[in-house]
């Protein structure tokens, strides 16, 4: 049996543990928990990730680690999208997270946009070659990507 796979989605408000095993019927989720750990509480004018915010994201973190770990997850990747892209010191989060063997990408704003869109067309079952228009309205920004995709 092959390994299951897992990513940790460290949003601005959530963080999101998913672990899916592959199948012969596709992709099973074993696993989709989440916590509301707020990162972007207090990031303020100045941009700064704040400590309670960030004890709570990683204290999620490092309970999301052992859960995958059970599933017999061995590597945990993690995706960082805006608070941390934003904030003057994403140090203060992504060195604990390395320090707990937890690998963080910190996403672009177009790749943070194209990864949500993805997951609204899968989620609607929209991955064709059909062009399709989605709107992600969260922390008052609304991208409006237009997209050609294919699932080749």
């Amino acid at each position: 049996m092959a390994e299951p796979r897992a990513a940790l989605d460290l949003g601005s408000g959530t963080i999101k543990l998913s672990v899916f095993d592959q199948g012969p019927r596709g992709w099973t989720p074993l696993a989709l928990v989440e916590a509301n750990t707020e990162l972007r509480k207090g990031l303020g004018p100045e941009l700064t990730l704040k400590l309670r915010p960030l004890r709570d994201t990683l204290a999620a973190a490092a309970e999301f680690q052992i859960q995958a770990r059970a599933l017999g997850v061995r590597g945990l990747p993690a995706y960082a999208t805006s608070a941390v892209r934003k904030a003057s010191n994403p140090e203060a989060l992504l060195q604990p997270l390395k320090a707990l063997g937890i690998e963080t990408r910190v996403l672009s704003e177009e790749e943070e946009g194209r990864f949500n869109l993805l997951g609204a067309l899968a989620r609607l079952g929209y991955l064709t070659e059909h062009p399709r228009l989605a709107f992600e309205a969260g922390l008052g920004k609304t991208p409006a990507p237009q997209s050609k995709l294919s699932t080749n």
